[in-house]
């Protein structure tokens, strides 16, 4: 007896294949069957009215069957056309319109090409430019941008040589390792990154933030501060390994004696982004924070073994009217912040350290010659109306009333020496902005531009005498007068 489970695959296949399509045909059947078939009356009455309306009707049709033809014949031609042709029809039609218009008013074709290859510059080279640094050797300028680009210039026609894309983010700083033409760069990506005669070499990772500065002597290593992270990081390339520092402290720990010799009562300031470094030798360096403190650091340690707090001082206090919104501001306003540092810059192998923020001066300290403690020198120019422990105490003071060098946020510090071995001084430059060069952290009242600082070297009677006898003179002490260290 069969069934469906012993009939072949092949019949079963037919069997449901008519079955399905039995019905199919049986639809169509009944759609034909149940359309109704045109009536001749009225296929009759139809070609009696085209007959009768044809004369009426040939001259509409006539003039259609023209503007097809035409319509036909330009759209034949434009097929007939290539891409390129095409383009370049367009284009000439383009010239010659725009030809027409310039015919009545005139135009310089050497002025356009100059706008447009201006233009082009500006859009190849030119950026928002957060860095500058230059070699030892003369040879090379490195600026680096917010647009993530890193340009080598050459330094005697300023002209660019290579541009460098390597960074995902934002350049913070540079830094060429003396006497070569090896380079430091930093990011707003994390990573430092090793350049070397106009070739990328290696990157460098373990920041957790941005890195906003770099700096470097003659070994081959180099430091960073990573911000929030709050820590500073020594690179040792050849070996290949790094050492970490960590700050995060409070900045309560000097406290200075103010003009009646009391101790000054400061208020505890937490450390929240370590944002510049700056290499005293090869064995310390200095920090800067947001919460106004700078900190000496020494290889063999983790954490800094002395601190400056509030280094240059507090802001004035708001008014309320400047605090509030409302129409009768109570008199309770934000407590003083202390002013950031901005910027800091040392003379290479010497105990001289300087720093700048957003109060007007360009602060000078001293290491001390067991390098375990920073002390003050003053102030790069004259200050007027404040007598020498109140400008070295580090913090405002009440009613004191100064004249400032510098308008402006110091967003940048480079120190170089006059002469053999700083001979004839010092020249100390200072970037100047009315903004933070990160952000619009702070808009101060100033202007956009560097200023110029040229210190001449005082030189003590010690110094004289030794001088002399190198030079194998004879010196009787009447042609240098003596000079106290704290008259920078």
């Amino acid at each position: 007896m069969s069934s469906f489970f012993t009939i072949p695959a092949s019949q079963r296949k037919r069997k449901r294949d008519e079955a399905n399509v039995v019905p199919s045909t049986k639809r169509r059947n009944t759609t034909k069957t149940s359309a109704k078939p045109p009536s001749k009356k009225s296929a009759t009455a139809r070609r009696d009215e085209s007959i009768s309306s044809s004369g009426s009707e040939d001259e509409v049709i006539r003039k259609r069957v023209n503007d097809a033809e035409a319509v036909s014949e330009s759209e034949s031609e434009e097929d007939d056309e290539t891409g390129a042709e095409r383009r370049l029809r367009l284009a000439e039609q383009y010239l010659e319109n725009i030809k027409g218009e310039v015919d009545e008013v005139g135009f310089d074709a050497e002025e356009i090409d100059k706008d447009l290859i201006a233009e082009r510059l500006q859009e190849d080279v030119v950026s928002p430019i957060l860095c500058v640094a230059a070699s030892d050797t003369g040879k090379f300028v490195a600026t680096g941008g917010a647009d993530k680009r890193l340009i080598i210039w050459s330094a005697d026609k300023l002209e660019p040589l290579r541009v460098f894309t390597q960074h995902r983010d934002a350049v913070t700083s540079l830094a060429f390792r003396r006497g070569t033409n090896q380079l430091y760069s930093s990011s707003v990506d994390r990573t430092v990154k090793i350049w070397d005669e106009l070739a990328y070499v290696e990157t460098l990772f373990g920041h957790q933030e941005e890195v906003l500065d770099v700096a470097s002597l003659a070994l081959e290593r180099c430091i960073s501060v990573g911000a929030r992270d709050r820590t500073a990081r020594l690179w040792k390339v050849v070996e290949q390994t790094q050492l970490v520092f960590r700050g995060g402290g409070s900045s309560e720990k000097r406290r200075p004696r103010n003009k009646d010799g009391e101790i000054a009562a400061l208020r505890s300031y937490g450390e929240g982004s370590i944002d510049r470094v700056a290499l005293v030798d090869e064995e310390s360096f200095v920090t800067g924070s947001d919460n106004g403190s700078i900190s000496l650091w020494t290889l063999h340690k983790k954490k800094p073994i002395f601190t400056i707090p509030l280094a240059h001082g507090l802001d004035p206090p708001m008014k309320p009217e400047e605090a509030s919104a409302e129409a009768e501001p109570d008199a309770r306003v934000p407590e003083r912040q202390p002013r950031w540092i901005t910027a800091l810059a040392t003379v290479p192998y010497s105990d001289v350290v300087l720093s700048g923020s957003w109060d007007g001066q360009v602060k000078v300290w001293r290491v001390s010659q067991d390098k375990k403690r920073l002390e003050s020198m003053g102030v790069v120019g004259k200050v007027q109306g404040a007598d020498e422990d109140e400008k070295t105490a580090g913090v405002d003071v009440q009613g004191v009333q100064e004249e400032k060098n510098v308008r402006g946020i110091v967003n940048d510090l480079s120190v170089f020496e006059r002469g053999e071995r700083g001979k004839d001084g010092l020249c100390v430059v200072a970037a100047l902005g009315t903004e933070h060069r990160l952000g619009r952290w702070k808009k101060v009242y100033g202007s956009n531009r560097p200023i110029v600082f040229e210190v001449p070297k005082i030189v003590t009677i010690a110094e004289a005498e030794a001088e002399a006898k190198e030079e194998k003179r004879g010196w009787d002490g009447k042609e240098i007068v003596q000079k106290e260290p704290q008259d920078v």
